[in-house]
């Protein structure tokens, strides 16, 4: 079973995601902003900082080990601190199917789920 497959049968299948995940997912290369959006949200819906990292790796084509590798460790150490800064940044919550801030509350922003049908294909080809 290969890494994108476990994480979606830890925190729930692609096709619930939020497009903008898989979009940053595939994207080339990595800016601080998709990345720190990335965390969020699988920091949100419960993955450890290692899944997040292996999966972000495998999926994104130029990641760098020396640069992103560290500021994913970061993001997640940054939010297990601070309650504050959890509360500066939203994700998408699986489970409620609604948007919170990383301390679990509720918050106005609307965000579409839809499903991207190709992107399954690409990640496991």
């Amino acid at each position: 079973m290969d890494i994108f497959e476990n994480v979606e049968r830890e925190i729930g299948p692609y096709t619930i995601w939020s497009s903008y995940i898989l979009k940053y997912l595939l994207c080339k290369h990595l800016n601080n902003t998709n990345r720190m959006v990335l965390c969020a949200f699988f920091y949100g819906n419960g993955l450890s900082p290692h899944r997040t990292t292996e999966l972000i790796s495998s999926c994104t084509p130029r990641f760098n080990n020396s640069s992103d590798k560290p500021a994913i460790q970061n993001w997640f150490k940054l939010w297990n601190k601070s309650k504050a800064a959890r509360s500066k940044h939203t994700y998408y919550n699986l489970m409620l199917n609604e948007v919170r801030d990383l301390n679990g509350r509720k918050t106005k922003v609307i965000l579409k789920t839809k499903v991207l049908s190709f992107c399954k294909q690409v990640l496991t080809a």
